[in-house]
């Protein structure tokens, strides 16, 4: 007989209504059988509750009698042995789930209990379904943002993805998805409706796809998948414009006296980070013990590991970064955080940096990274290397700063060019 898996809520019967049999405890699971009594006044539903705790559930077994046919005590039905064995190997079945949980060490859960009884196979580890498994991803990045091993930024920047990853897999396959549910061919789907419901562009909805494929990738090592549907995926990204400041540009920003204080330490702070091309996160934490002095020439400079990275960079500090920091060395906030800059959060530098932007007139859109890329334009176009250019923004290789950091402007194609016919520069200087 096939038993409903019921989970409604039912309502407590009356005395009038309702017979018991004597409860089963074991190890505090008490077993009861309640029996309730149908509108002919003739027959009976059986229903199996659960105690643990002062925790109850109840659910229907569909084990149907007349009363007078049910023992309370032995739970014997008349004339129903098929029935009459069912009733007792759902007792034992029950009892046999809380010892296999005391066993694998789970906690007593009565409606896993009910499963059990009802037929379902308990394993030493439950697996999880794909939103338990994103969430169970994020738990883990929360604590790499507690040891540092990522930035607070990106953590809630797996949070937002993950939300949005979690809206499309809930309305294709619902909320209770299973990883192995998910296919090869959501990836491109997926990337297809982060384009067009959410309007992202193809690098960044790139990323989420790959970022589920990283969780994915994390429920395979966990052994709750066999393989990765998304492993096949590659995308094709997309280039994109590479946004800095010319050096006209940063001169006007550090020439403008149309600010107020709160504004004026975003800027400086933006200065600093154009001057030097550290990160948010690396300016941030900058201090004393991160700066060096060359002894042949007395440079200073700054020299510590990337914490995206934990590559190296070495960054002389020019004229302009020295008087930056100088002017910041009494700073209450420096000297009670022991950094040499007053950095504000990533978001409000990247809030405000549009408001100053606006200020003094400069159309595009200021942003912290910017502030990366600039220092690696202006330094190149400079004569620097691009070697050396790569080692002061600490990337790995300098194929990395050349692909997603270096603009170049038709200036320095100019320049070149110029040495190469130097009539061209003779024609304009006439």
């Amino acid at each position: 007989m096939k038993l409903s898996q019921n989970r409604r809520s039912l309502k407590r019967p009356t005395v009038r209504e309702t017979l018991k049999t004597k409860q089963v405890r074991i190890s505090q699971l008490a077993v009861t059988f309640i029996a309730r009594i149908k509108p002919n006044g003739r027959d009976i539903a059986i229903y199996c509750r659960l105690t643990y705790n002062s925790k109850r559930l109840q659910f229907a077994t569909d084990l149907n009698c007349k009363r007078k046919d049910f023992d309370t005590q032995t739970l014997v039905i008349q004339g129903q042995p098929e029935q009459t064995a069912l009733l007792i190997t759902l007792k034992a079945n029950a009892l046999k789930a809380a010892a296999q949980l005391r066993t694998f060490g789970q906690p007593i859960d009565l409606e896993l209990i009910k499963r059990l009884t009802l037929g379902d196979t308990l394993q030493k580890e439950e697996k999880p379904n794909l939103l338990m498994a994103f969430a169970m991803f994020l738990e883990r990045s929360k604590k790499e943002c507690k040891t540092g091993d990522i930035d607070l930024d990106t953590y809630k920047q797996h949070e937002r993805w993950a939300k949005l990853v979690g809206e499309y897999f809930i309305e294709r396959y619902g909320k209770n998805c299973a990883l192995f549910d998910v296919r090869p061919s959501d990836a491109k789907d997926l990337q297809i409706a982060l384009k067009l419901e959410c309007n992202h562009g193809q690098n960044y909805s790139l990323k989420i796809v790959q970022f589920t494929k990283r969780i994915l990738n994390y429920a395979v090592e966990n052994l709750w998948i066999e393989r990765n549907p998304f492993m096949n995926f590659r995308g094709n990204r997309k280039p994109g414009k590479i946004e800095y400041l010319t050096e006209k540009e940063l001169d006007i920003l550090a020439s403008t006296n149309k600010l107020n204080p709160r504004l004026q330490r975003i800027l400086a702070v933006f200065l600093f980070q154009s001057y030097t091309g550290l990160a948010w996160r690396d300016a941030e934490e900058l201090t004393i013990a991160d700066i060096g002095t060359h002894e042949e020439t007395g440079v200073r400079f700054i020299m510590k590991e990337r914490r995206k990275s934990g590559v190296p960079q070495i960054v002389p500090l020019i004229p302009q970064a020295e008087k930056l920091l100088a002017s910041w060395a009494n700073h209450p906030e420096c000297k009670v955080k022991g950094r040499l800059l007053p950095v504000p959060p990533n978001a409000t530098m990247n809030n405000y940096l549009k408001e100053i932007a606006a200020i003094v007139g400069i159309n595009k859109r200021l942003t912290t990274h910017m502030a990366r890329r600039t220092f690696i334009t202006l330094f190149y176009e400079r004569g620097m290397t691009l070697k050396s250019v790569s080692i002061m923004a600490g990337h790995s290789s300098a194929v990395m700063t050349e692909r997603s950091y270096l603009g170049i402007s038709p200036g320095k194609i100019i320049k070149e060019m110029q040495t190469v016919f130097p009539e061209m520069k003779e024609l304009s200087q006439n």
